[in-house]
């Protein structure tokens, strides 16, 4: 359900920003060359919302999930990623953490949308077997 929500604002958002680049340009009061950059301006969050809506949409219409081991937790959320699959690619909550703060550096198993990289399950931690944690 979240997820359908979250494609549907960022769809909702990319029809305000398509409609904000239309009519800017069709204001004939203002000189082309400034209609031509507000457009732009406009339009410039347009190739990161369309394809979000789309993923997550898809993601929900679907119910295609994956489920993923050995993704690490980020140090940092900063870029509004939480965890580095081993792909190289990044998972993400869906707007927060909603389940157990994550251990930077930490290796977890994770449930997410195949198209949109949104987790749809809390993070479970793998065990990792090391040198000091074992018993003697």
């Amino acid at each position: 359900m979240g997820l359908a929500a979250k494609g549907a604002l960022l769809g909702l958002l990319a029809l305000l920003f398509i409609a904000l680049s239309v009519t800017v340009l069709l204001d004939r009061p203002w000189p082309l060359l400034v209609r031509l950059v507000a457009a732009a301006a406009f339009a410039f969050p347009l190739p990161v919302l369309g394809p979000g809506a789309f993923a997550a949409l898809s993601d929900a219409l679907t119910g295609r999930a994956v489920r993923v081991e050995g993704a690490v937790a980020l140090a940092s959320r900063r870029a509004g990623w939480s965890l580095r699959l081993p792909s190289g690619l990044f998972a993400e909550y869906l707007l927060w953490n909603p389940w157990l703060p994550l251990t930077p550096s930490r290796t977890y198993t994770v449930v997410h949308g195949e198209r949109s990289r949104v987790l749809v399950e809390p993070p479970r931690e793998e065990q990792v077997d090391r040198l000091w944690d074992a018993p003697s």
